[in-house]
């Protein structure tokens, strides 16, 4: 399935992640008008290149209780089944969140979500459906940089034993400063028409080399990555 792909009930489907639960295409920076640089969907959405519907509110209808073994199996396989793959959390959605957990718990069914909002963290990481939660960064400066710094990003990393920290890489020299901190367990290389540098699939695979066990989709796929988000740095 494309990117364009939305299914119903905050269910959505993407060609990199299979799976997603959103409740929203709109996160609260892309609300008051000033999204990510390097946002995927403003760029998807501005150049009409398979463009995500803007959906400000959804509702969840109970997809993960329909959801077929094999298509369990396969989310598990990549860490768990993602939160957050088109928006970002926003508390006054807190009870479809809540629905949705108490779900993917009754099926033992492992979820990771990656996220840019603090109070995520606070609200759901003590959840028992909860597996891991990524709390995203980056090194742009003033205007730009992300509503997570990393100084925060280590403070929630060690204070909260699911937490792993995951950098958004923007260019070659990005790469290799958070290669360097060790504290940083998932570098995800950017790959999008956003204006910033494009990582080929041949830098992809020597960034794995340089830094094992620590670069998302190598192969621009969740299916089978090792990193695995982080699951098993710490």
């Amino acid at each position: 399935m494309s990117d364009t792909d939305t299914c119903t009930g905050c269910k959505h489907c993407n060609a990199k992640t299979h799976l997603s639960y959103d409740t929203t295409t709109m996160c609260a920076k892309m609300r008051r008008g000033h999204p990510c640089m390097y946002c995927y969907l403003k760029t998807s959405r501005e150049e009409g290149f398979r463009a995500k519907a803007i959906i400000m509110d959804d509702v969840y209808d109970g997809w993960v209780r329909r959801m077929r073994p094999g298509t369990a199996k396969r989310v598990t396989d990549t860490g768990g089944l993602r939160m957050f793959a088109f928006g970002d959390y926003l508390r006054k959605h807190a009870k479809e969140v809540e629905k949705f957990l108490a779900d993917c718990q009754a099926r033992q069914l492992p979820v990771k979500a990656i996220t840019k909002v603090v109070r995520f963290v606070y609200d759901w990481h003590d959840h028992p459906a909860m597996q891991l939660i990524n709390v995203s960064v980056d090194n742009l400066k003033a205007g730009g940089r992300s509503p997570i710094t990393l100084k925060t990003a280590l403070e929630l990393r060690k204070n909260f034993r699911k937490v792993r920290i995951r950098a958004v890489a923007l260019s070659p020299e990005d790469l290799v400063l958070f290669g360097k901190n060790k504290r940083v367990d998932v570098i995800t290389l950017n790959h999008g028409r956003n204006g910033f540098y494009n990582f080929s699939h041949d830098e992809r695979d020597e960034a794995a080399k340089a830094y094992p066990g620590r670069v998302c989709c190598v192969n621009s796929v969740c299916d089978g990555c090792t990193t695995l988000c982080g699951l098993n740095a710490r």
